[in-house]
């Protein structure tokens, strides 16, 4: 780490506790600048101490007054000392578990929100991209009067990519970072109104109940339909399901649901437009793989195309809206996605990098937990290369490496979380430890 870096660290330390008054951080400041062991000392002292000391108080007010504690702060700092790096910003949302845009009065671009959903999630540039541009324009429109609104860019986004891969997290991560409400539709278990099961319309009447019965925030929704290509399997396809979504998704669109789940007597039906709502589409696609490189092999007699060629085992990067149709999505709803996007499977150096990540890392849950209990969790660089490869091996990715490090701790777990001591303890993991858990070879 060079000397330049350790400052910024420092200084991003102090930015984080909201408690220091600006006068005293900019003392700090000063004597960063002069001296390369006082910028790790304080450092050590802000992010190890302090900080946690001032979080507990903190967390004890109101929402309100902490939000008005850390915006006050932001402004103080860029008013004394300059405008915030986009990853400091993220971090004390993080660290206070507030949306950027109570604290940060400032429009974010779109390559500034592709930076900040860098830092949570790992190995999916294009999607990041893609994803950031949708938020974007969502939050420009909500910025606008109701005409506007209407006739304001639009961007509904189609995510293709295997499982735990990062499409739903992505988009859970932002509508955290900006305070956006998340409609999660569960795809593979709608049915129909009239059967046993879950209809469309309960998933918003959920929703409204569960959120206050707040119809303005509803009007300012993400909704996801994840799994969305589960529909179109055997059993699964619905008509009726799907002119639903239609009436939902169109540019002019409403959805209707019942304001509760009373079964006796009449219930009142509750109607909110759409049309500053974000709309998402998430699927694995299986089969569509065999679809995009058949059309790519057309012509030519029986040779491929020079676009094929180009495309190696990246198929996904030329998948089309036809293809989706050739799948079988009607074209009423395809007409409707503006954007296709997509995740990939991470490397197993994109799955060491993402067990290295600052602030979505899923050694941090274990972490944390076992820091409660007095025992401090190291875990060596071939001990993050055995549980990158366990998960690779298996096509897991990030979210498949939370199990598997719970399969790796789950024999020490009762024993530790068991045990009181005063002195600190350190459970050391390394390739060795996790080969000899999993009961496996790497």
């Amino acid at each position: 780490m060079t000397i330049q870096e350790r400052k910024d660290r420092a200084a991003e330390a102090l930015f984080i506790d909201v408690t220091c008054p600006i006068k005293k951080a900019t003392g700090y400041l000063q004597s960063i600048e002069q001296s390369e062991q006082a910028a790790d000392l304080i450092r050590r002292e802000f992010q190890d101490t302090r900080i946690p000391s001032s979080r507990k108080q903190l967390m004890l007010l109101s929402e309100d007054e902490r939000k008005s504690i850390i915006k006050k702060h932001v402004d103080d700092w860029g008013s004394e000392v300059g405008e915030p790096s986009i990853t400091s910003l993220v971090k004390l949302c993080d660290t206070w578990d507030c949306a950027i845009q109570h604290v940060y009065n400032k429009p974010l671009t779109p390559l500034q929100i592709k930076k900040m959903l860098q830092m949570y999630v790992i190995g999916q540039d294009k999607y990041c991209e893609q994803l950031a541009l949708a938020f974007y324009l969502y939050n420009d429109k909500l910025e606008m009067d109701e005409y506007e609104s209407r006739n304001a860019m639009r961007d509904s986004l189609f995510v293709l990519g295997p499982s735990g891969s990062g499409k739903t997290f992505a988009i859970q991560t932002l509508c955290q970072l900006f305070n956006a409400p998340m409609v999660l539709v569960h795809c593979n278990s709608l049915v129909q109104e009239g059967i046993v099961g879950e209809s469309l319309s309960n998933v918003f009447t959920r929703f409204y109940e569960n959120h206050g019965k707040d119809a303005e925030m509803m009007k300012r929704a993400v909704v996801v339909f994840d799994e969305f290509d589960k529909l179109l399997l055997d059993g699964h396809y619905n008509g009726r399901i799907l002119n639903e979504m239609l009436n939902i998704i169109d540019d002019k669109g409403e959805v209707t649901f019942d304001e509760n789940f009373c079964t006796s007597g009449n219930v009142k039906k509750i109607t909110v437009p759409t049309h500053q709502m974000l709309f998402i589409f998430t699927g694995v696609c299986n089969g569509l793989e065999n679809v995009t490189r058949h059309r790519m092999n057309l012509g030519g007699l029986g040779y491929a195309t020079e676009e094929a060629k180009s495309a190696g085992v990246e198929w996904i990067e030329h998948v089309t809206k036809s293809d989706l149709e050739a799948l079988g999505f009607i074209p009423e709803i395809v007409g409707r996605i503006q954007t296709l996007t997509h995740t990939v499977n991470l490397t197993e150096d994109k799955l060491v990098a993402a067990l290295d990540s600052e602030l979505s890392s899923p050694l941090t849950s274990f972490t944390r937990k076992l820091a409660k209990h007095g025992i401090r969790l190291e875990v060596s660089d071939s001990g993050k290369k055995a549980i990158a490869a366990a998960s690779y091996k298996n096509q897991l990715g990030v979210r498949g490496m939370k199990g598997i490090l719970y399969d790796v701790l789950r024999g020490e777990l009762p024993r530790l979380l068991s045990e009181e001591c005063e002195n600190e303890r350190v459970l050391s993991i390394d390739k060795e430890y996790v080969t000899k858990t999993l009961n496996t070879t790497l």
